[in-house]
This record gives C-alpha cells, structure tokens and sequence, in this order.
C-alpha cells in the first residue's frame, strides 16, 4: 500500500481523488498511455486533481460513479502489470459480479492452484476495486485485503463489499 508523501503525489499520479473509504480518503492513479496501471489508498492529507494524461478523466468518472451506485458504466483501459499467474487471477476477479464474494479455496479450485497463490495474486493486484479482489473472502470470515488482516485495509473491504450488496 503506498502511502507518499504530497510532493511524490503530484510526481507519481496522473490523478488523485477523493474516496468516501474508511481510514483512505484518496485514491492514487497511475495511467499510462490512457490505461490505468495502478490505484494506490492514500492516507489523509492528500489533494485531488485531475492530470493531463489521456483516460484520467474517464478512470476518475468510473470510480465516482462506482462510489455513488456501486456500477461503472464506461471502465477505463486497465494495465495491471504481473507474472501470467496473476494474470489469470485478476481476470477471474473481474467475472465475479457485484455484491458476491467466493472464497480463495473456490477460486484456487477454479485455477487448478491453491488458495495460498491466490492470495498472494490478490495481495499484488494493482487496480483493487475495478479488479475487485475484495469480492474474495476466507472460508471462515473476511480473510485479508491488501496484504492485512486488520485495520484500515480491511475496513475497506468490508465498505467496499456492503456497497455492492454483499452481506
């Protein structure tokens, strides 16, 4: 989880934003050439803008609308960038639909791999949210969101999740 300090910010991101997410009030957006490459949550202090890069207009619209209904009509271009594995993983995550979760036992078995790996490839996910890693959840609870098991982190998780629906 990245967490710069306002001169990187306006170095690193192309936009930056405000998120209605507990303990994270912006996100940080990496685009590059109109794709989005990365969102990172920033602690509070940061200020939103919106660059020059191509696609920062319509990443920050979909978020927007994501926070206001839970949907994004138009998704920006993604470029997450990770090993084939990962690959396969986060393109299994963008089939899972708003407002349900399977479990990484579930997944794993979907993969032929283990729950473990999927994990760690929801742990390295780059663009949390649009590739909605928090859709997954342990077999006996919430499981983990962005590497932690508690605090902030997961509190986003369980926003994220009760904003879609999922109960």
């Amino acid at each position: 989880m990245n967490k710069p300090s306002d001169t990187k910010v306006t170095m690193e991101y192309q936009a930056v934003m405000l998120a209605p997410l507990p303990g994270f009030p912006c996100l940080g957006l990496q685009l590059q050439n109109g794709s989005l490459r990365s969102i990172d949550f920033l602690e509070p202090g940061c200020v939103s803008f919106i660059g020059e890069e191509e696609g920062a207009e319509r990443t920050v619209a979909c978020l927007q609308h994501y926070f206001q209904d839970g949907s994004c009509a138009v998704e920006p271009a993604l470029l997450p960038q990770g090993t084939p594995f990962q690959q396969r993983v986060w393109s299994q995550l963008r089939r899972i639909p708003p407002g349900q979760a399977v479990s990484y036992g579930q997944l794993a078995k979907k993969l032929t791999s283990s729950a473990r790996a999927v994990a760690n490839a929801c742990r390295a996910n780059p663009i949390p949210i649009l590739i909605p890693c928090h859709r997954v959840i342990a077999a006996t609870g919430l499981g983990g969101y962005l590497g932690e098991t508690a605090g902030n982190a997961l509190a986003v998780k369980q926003w994220l999740l009760h904003h879609e629906g999922y109960v």
